[in-house]
């Protein structure tokens, strides 16, 4: 929002600050300056010169060579292409070194072949109304060398400041007068919001509304609709002008201008309709209806939806209500009556509708923050005296309106002393909140050992609670005098809750291996549609929640290949989203994926990644949350978008187990479509947050035995279809469950699996390896024996596993003639 420091001083007419004292102190009150510009005239190298004599030049005749004094002692040549001035006439030059408001440089020119020591200015060259064809020729009452912003002192600075959206009160010059008058201790000036004050004809017959305004829905607070007949549509008179050009606004007419700069005044939108384009002469505030659509001012066409608060007549919509007309009732130059609204709207819908179109207008960014419904009188009355006094024009005896009975203000905020002291930090000395507020337009009584605080309407929005009025001591007063302290910590740090120390050991983890962290934005492109797609998404390219970190680790890895660099490792920590039970799930997920060949050449060779590898990555990092993925429950992956079918296995679902497991070669579809010409593994854990708030899994400590295992292999055969962690399952539990007490199975590996013809079609042999032993002594060759044939008998009469062969690790090995399979 731009301010405009001329303008602003007609509100504080006592300010002497200038726009750089101005810019110091409005970030200490809680408002950024973006930037400071200067309006106007430079106020040196342009000054008051008189033409004493000139000649045609040599070379062209359209040009002149002029001697002119600009008041040094010296005469200056400048050569010139106007011809509509004499010998002895004052006009504006531009001396060497000079910036023109039009951005123009001055410096000593040859023009051909002439000397040119500076520029004899026309109006349209300063900017200036009214100058005709030509040079601009002043009055001689002028002297010589008068600066030229003195014979034009329309002179100013310009401040854009950046407003947050809790201080709607601060979209208008009074707004920001109100916060200087309060830091510089220096009076509004009179007659603020005094409707009394505003006088002007009301002769203007009956209403142009047939009917009381129709309001159809809530989220019109308050409207006033104000009628004025046989008004003149003509330019607005220069201030306005100025004052709107000052602050990036673009002039129209009268009743617009009007309207536009009461906004930048007051802060409160008002609309001009033209009365006669409003079919059946009725005005409805209503829903917008499904399937309508409206054509706006900027000659765009927006569908509407049934959420939508429009104005409307007996046919279509004419308003998308605090954001913009449509043209259908613009003012035009063959308008004659008008009907003025000025109304209050319910901020959140405005800021809905204008986010849903994408529509962003200054109007709706003043409605979506909150007006000040008190101001509404004033302004209205303000217009309605503007557009008589510019446009000519009869104005109705008194408005329609609807909403005007008001929901009472909360009452007063109590602040205790000790509150204020303990979230401020310090003492406050006697009368300091009392001046502080009071300067910033609140009312103030003390009570008890406290004071009650009434909150002026302006601030009804921002500032509710006891808190508030501390913030704004705080900001007023300062911290610069405050003594420093440790601050007391009675928050749960990110430390103490689990999540953030599982993402903190997962991403330690994996940068030890070697993998290197990616950032991505948690909100994804999509095509808007879909359980995950955001209501008002900020972009179009940020429009859903994600599903998975994995797309987000391939487009940096394509980035990274594209541009040469080597980094075949990443990963990610973050949150992702699914739909669930007709609302959200959120889980927090680690991903990673690396190249299958390494990216970088070393000396020494680099072992290439295998399903093996990121299934132990993600043993460690199940380690790590606490939770367990056990070899029996991993199955393939069936078909998939994003794995490849055969080469890739998953363990859980989230909604059964709060955690789920998927890893493997990601599917070379899906690599092509980010363009990187590589197989990729990778695995993305996913893990509920209920998980993270339980107790931690207590720490057992079993000793080393010194007894020396047993080992035993046994090859079973099964269909081909059988997965091999499923036979190394069944062999565990049934070993478990057989052996005698005091004996314990230390691990069963898988060391072979062999498709051939000696075990027959559609069958495959499966070599494990059992080690197993007693914690308190050395296990005797007969318990051995006797055990391992108790097992046998169960798994080929229980478990349906029939062993091909069994016995010692040294004489059950891989046979020559036979052949492993991967």
């Amino acid at each position: 929002m731009k301010i405009s420091l001329s303008w602003l001083r007609r509100w504080l007419p006592d300010l002497e600050a200038d726009g750089a004292a101005i810019a110091e102190v409005l970030p200490a009150l809680g408002i950024e300056v973006e930037s400071i510009k200067a309006v106007g005239l430079p106020r040196t190298g342009l000054v008051v010169g008189e033409v004493e004599s000139f000649v045609r030049h040599p070379r062209s005749e359209r040009l002149r060579i002029c001697r002119v004094r600009t008041g040094d002692g010296e005469l200056r040549q400048i050569v010139c292409g106007a011809s509509n001035f004499q010998s002895g006439d004052r006009v504006p030059v531009a001396l060497p070194g000079c910036q023109l408001p039009n951005g123009v440089q001055i410096e000593v020119a040859q023009l051909l072949g002439e000397r040119s020591e500076g520029l004899i200015c026309s109006a349209e060259e300063l900017h200036l109304p009214n100058g005709g064809d030509g040079i601009l020729l002043l009055e001689r009452k002028w002297p010589i060398r008068t600066p030229l912003c003195d014979v034009y002192p329309d002179n100013d600075e310009v401040l854009e400041l950046a407003i947050t959206a809790n201080r709607g009160d601060c979209m208008s010059h009074l707004g920001i007068a109100r916060e200087l008058s309060g830091r510089f201790n220096i009076p509004l000036s009179a007659n603020v919001y005094d409707p009394e004050a505003l006088q002007f004809p009301t002769d203007g017959g009956e209403d142009f509304l047939l009917d009381e305004l129709c309001r159809e829905s809530a989220d019109c607070l308050e409207f006033i609709a104000w009628s004025v007949r046989d008004v003149r549509i003509c330019p607005s008179p220069r201030w306005m002008r100025r004052d709107l050009e000052a602050i990036g606004m673009r002039p129209i007419n009268g009743p617009v201008d009007i309207t536009n700069w009461l906004m930048a005044d007051c802060g409160q939108p008002l609309h001009a309709f033209d009365a006669r384009k409003i079919l059946g002469r009725k005005l409805h505030i209503r829903s917008a209806r499904e399937g309508e659509s409206m054509v706006a001012i900027n000659h765009r066409s927006y569908k509407l939806f049934p959420d939508m608060l429009v104005l409307a007549d007996d046919e279509r919509p004419l308003v998308i209500a605090g954001t913009m007309g449509s043209v259908d009732a613009e003012v035009d130059g063959e308008t004659r009556d008008i009907l003025l609204e000025c109304a209050a709207f319910r901020g959140e819908s405005i800021q809905l509708t204008s986010r849903k179109l994408g529509l962003l207008s200054d109007a709706s960014q003043r409605f979506a923050r909150g007006t000040d419904r008190e101001a509404m009188e004033y302004c209205a009355r303000r217009a309605v005296q503007l557009l008589v006094e510019i446009c000519g024009g009869r104005a109705c005896v008194r408005p329609q309106t609807v909403g005007t009975d008001r929901i009472a203000q909360s009452g007063p905020i109590h602040l205790s002393r000790q509150f204020l002291e303990r979230k401020f930090g310090a003492p406050a000395r006697e009368g300091e909140l009392e001046n502080a507020l009071e300067r910033l337009h609140f009312t103030v009584e003390r009570a008890g050992d406290g004071w009650s605080v009434s909150v002026p309407p302006f601030r009804s929005g921002d500032v509710r609670a006891a808190i508030d009025l501390v913030e704004e001591f705080v900001r007023f007063r300062g911290l610069g005098d405050l003594p420093a302290r440790m601050p007391p910590f009675s928050a749960i740090h990110r430390e103490n809750d689990r999540s953030y120390s599982f993402a903190a050991a997962a991403a330690e983890r994996l940068i030890g291996n070697g993998f290197s962290e990616c950032y991505n934005y948690s909100t994804v492109a999509g095509n808007g549609v879909g359980p995950l797609a955001l209501a008002n998404p900020l972009s179009a390219d940020q429009n859903h929640l994600r599903s998975s970190l994995l797309p987000g680790l391939l487009a940096a890895f394509s980035g990274n290949v594209r541009n040469g660099n080597e980094l075949d490792k990443l990963f990610e920590v973050g949150r992702v989203w699914e739909s669930a039970n007709g609302g959200l799930r959120e889980a927090i997920a680690v991903a990673w994926i690396c190249a299958a060949e390494p990216l970088a050449e070393d000396w020494h060779g680099r072992s290439e990644p295998d399903f093996y590898a990121m299934k132990a990555l993600a043993r460690q990092l199940a380690d790590l949350a606490e939770i367990s993925f056990p070899d029996s429950d991993f199955m393939p992956i069936g078909p998939s978008d994003l794995w490849q079918p055969g080469y890739g296995a998953v363990q859980g679902r989230l909604e059964q187990t709060e955690r789920d497991l998927h890893l493997g070669l990601l599917a070379p579809k899906v690599t092509g479509t980010f363009g990187i010409p590589l197989a990729i593994y990778g695995g993305e854990l996913r893990i509920l947050p209920a998980v993270f708030q339980r107790p931690p899994r207590p720490i057992h400590y079993r000793p080393f035995t010194n007894f020396p295992p047993a080992e035993r292999d046994i090859a079973v055969s099964v269909p081909v279809s059988v997965p091999a962690e499923v036979v190394r399952g069944t062999v565990e539990r049934c070993f478990e469950k057989n052996c005698p007490l005091g004996i314990e199975l230390y691990g069963v590996q898988i060391f072979d699996v062999y498709e051939g013809t000696s075990v027959g079609d559609g069958k495959k042999s499966i070599a494990l390896r059992l080690r197993f032993g007693h914690s308190a002594r050395t296990l005797a060759e007969e318990e051995i024996t006797s055990l391992f044939d108790l097992l046998l008998e169960q798994l080929s009469t229980h478990e349906g596993l029939p062993v091909r062969r069994q016995g010692n690790p040294a004489k059950v090995g891989r046979s020559r003639q036979e052949q492993s399979c991967p």
